[in-house]
C-alpha cells in the first residue's frame, strides 16, 4: 500500500484535477488539493474533517456507504474500474463525476486517495439528447394531420 506523505499533498496542489484523502474509519476527509475545494465551493479548513458521505445527495449516502465498505473488504488496492459519483458542492449545485480511488496510508492508517473527474457537462448533454429522442420518438408515434384527412376519404 502506497503512503501519502504531506509532501505528496502539497504536490496535489499543483494538480488541477479534484483529489481527496478520507479516513477509513469514519470517512472524515483528510487531505484535499485546491482543485477539490474550488469545485466544491468550500474552503480547505471547512472540508477537512467533514464525512464524505456529506457531499453526496441523501437519497444516495446508504449506496455511497455499501461502495466504500465493499472496496475496503477487497483484497484489491486500487479500483479496476472507474466509478461514478454524484457530489454536491456548497451551493447546491449538483456535480457528476468518475472517480478513481486506491487504498493509501496516511498518518499511519488506512485510507482513500480520491480523483475526481468532472462529468457535469456530459451528463447535462447526455440528458438533452436523451430527452430529443424522446421528443422524436413521441413526434413519430403522433399520426400526421395529412395521414387523417387522408384516413376520413375512405
Amino acid at each position: 500500500m502506497i503512503e501519502i506523505s504531506h509532501e505528496h499533498l502539497k504536490m496535489f496542489d499543483l494538480l488541477t484535477s479534484p483529489i481527496c484523502v478520507f479516513r477509513q474509519d469514519g470517512l472524515e476527509v483528510d487531505a484535499t488539493n485546491a482543485a477539490f475545494c474550488a469545485w466544491l465551493g468550500h474552503e480547505r479548513d471547512e472540508i477537512i474533517g467533514m464525512s464524505v458521505v456529506d457531499i453526496h445527495p441523501a437519497g444516495q449516502q446508504a449506496l455511497l456507504r455499501e461502495r466504500i465498505s465493499t472496496f475496503l473488504d477487497d483484497d484489491c488496492e486500487t479500483t479496476d474500474s472507474l466509478d461514478r459519483w454524484q457530489i454536491v458542492s456548497g451551493s447546491g449545485k449538483l456535480h457528476h463525476a468518475s472517480v478513481h480511488w486506491r487504498k493509501v496510508l496516511h498518518d499511519g492508517r488506512t485510507a482513500i486517495l480520491v480523483t475526481f473527474t468532472d462529468l457535469t457537462r456530459e451528463h447535462l448533454a447526455e440528458n438533452r439528447l436523451q430527452q430529443h429522442e424522446d421528443e422524436v420518438a413521441h413526434e413519430a408515434r403522433r399520426p400526421r394531420l395529412a395521414d387523417a384527412k387522408f384516413t376520413r376519404l375512405f
